[in-house]
């Protein structure tokens, strides 16, 4: 029916961070194991509740400053009894994983990321979270590292305001060696094109758009189909 069944309220007051003008101070999604729903607010905690709405625990978090100060935006990744946590910031970086029946932190890894990397960004020191494969975390860190923590993964790249051409990139998950890269918008024609979508795609730019990068950057999440060798990938600026 869409009714809505319980609403909790997780905080109440001024908010330890800020936000980007388009949104709220909630940016990550809430998952579920089916049996509770756990909620990562990154500048407060973690969340669990249970499906008729009773608190099971909560985890306090630190709150960390970023750049631009626009908030943040990775979701947690649920994998058996375990959630994972990306937070990306100037001050520490961290991913944590927390044991989903008592809320414990098990471990935590810092990429040592410079902190002077978050103002190279453009649009602040953010991720969209982590990837879990055959017992191994993924993490693309802000200064462009992938890594895995402990197995094809793919990531794709951000900054199309900042003169670069977007691409979607495949990686062994063994041993981190690039398995194939696809390009969002057509390069200089001069070199060639990587595909006939490409060289399809050129003719409808104008002027000198590969001195510019193109953008088509796939900052986002992607989607799969399981079954089907299908990437599904938005791009954005």
């Amino acid at each position: 029916t869409g009714k809505k069944l319980w609403e909790r309220q997780m905080y109440k007051g001024r908010p330890a961070g800020g936000r980007h003008s388009k949104n709220s101070f909630a940016s990550e999604t809430p998952t579920t194991d089916g049996e509770r729903a756990y909620v990562y607010l990154t500048d407060y905690g973690l969340f669990a509740y249970d499906f008729e709405g009773k608190e099971a625990w909560v985890t306090p978090l630190k709150s960390h400053a970023t750049t631009r100060d626009w908030g943040t935006g990775a979701s947690a990744a649920l994998h058996k009894d375990r959630l994972f946590v990306l937070n990306d910031n100037e001050e520490q970086s961290f991913v944590a994983a927390f044991d989903t029946r008592t809320g414990k932190e098990l471990w935590r890894y810092d990429p040592q990321v410079p902190k002077e990397t978050g103002k190279k960004g453009c649009c602040d020191v953010v991720n969209r979270g982590v990837a879990v494969y055959r017992g191994h975390v993924y993490t693309a860190a802000f200064d462009g590292r992938l890594l895995a923590l402990d197995a094809r993964t793919v990531i794709g790249n951000g900054g199309g305001e900042m003169g670069v051409r977007g691409y979607v990139s495949a990686y062994d998950p063994t041993d981190g060696k690039l398995v194939w890269r696809t390009f969002t918008v057509p390069g200089n024609p001069a070199d060639g094109f990587e595909s006939p979508a490409l060289e399809k795609a050129a003719e409808t730019w104008t002027g000198e758009w590969w001195k510019y990068g193109g953008g088509g950057t796939v900052w986002g999440a992607m989607a799969s189909r399981p079954g089907r060798e299908l990437l599904y990938a938005g791009t954005g600026h």
